[in-house]
């Protein structure tokens, strides 16, 4: 596939993209921030009424879409079957199409190795600890009765937490309760 167009490189650093984050003082940060948490509650809710047995293989999915369209960015067209045979060790006979497997294949084994890091994975015990609230508090936050349960992972008959996960729940708990506190603003008569 060849681009539409050539990009011209206008001698810019890469560091005029970083960190991408929205300042504080923008005055569209409160809009994105809430759009951001029900964008989280609903990915959570829809994970949560998947079958068990549907998410492993709908996670192997979307790394191999992942795969494909980052592969697709650095201009290396790598087919989605090429990748699909590459996960299954099917590797093409053409060199430059087996070079492209190999690189999605090691692209994805890099996701499934960075998605969490074992220091970033708590017991309940270790969060209450770092929150400094009572275990049953940090029970009861993971209860699918909660108004907005905190995101963990069910292993079996254990639950254990990303601690990434909980900061973004626990900011977007922090900023529900700051906007519900604030005064109104209209004038009272």
């Amino acid at each position: 596939m060849k681009p539409d167009t050539k990009a011209e490189d206008r001698g810019e650093p890469i560091s005029l993209m970083e960190p991408l984050l929205i300042g504080d003082g923008s005055r569209r940060r409160a809009a994105l921030t809430d759009l951001a948490l029900e964008l989280t509650q609903k990915s959570a809710g829809f994970r949560r009424s998947l079958p068990a047995s549907l998410l492993a293989s709908l996670a192997d999915f979307v790394r191999a879409m992942n795969c494909y369209y980052s592969n697709l960015i650095e201009g290396h067209d790598t087919h989605p079957v090429d990748i699909e045979r590459a996960l299954k060790n099917d590797y093409s006979k053409d060199a430059r199409t087996r070079d492209l497997q190999f690189e999605a294949k090691a692209h994805i084994a890099v996701q499934e190795c960075v998605r969490f890091k074992p220091e970033d994975i708590l017991t309940p015990e270790e969060v209450a600890a770092r929150l400094k609230v009572p275990e049953s508090w940090v029970y009861e936050k993971t209860r699918a009765r909660c108004r907005n349960p905190m995101p963990c992972l069910r292993l079996g008959r254990y639950i254990r937490f990303d601690w990434n996960a909980v900061i973004i729940w626990l900011s977007a708990e922090a900023d529900q309760q700051e906007g519900a506190a604030r005064p109104s603003l209209q004038k009272k008569r």
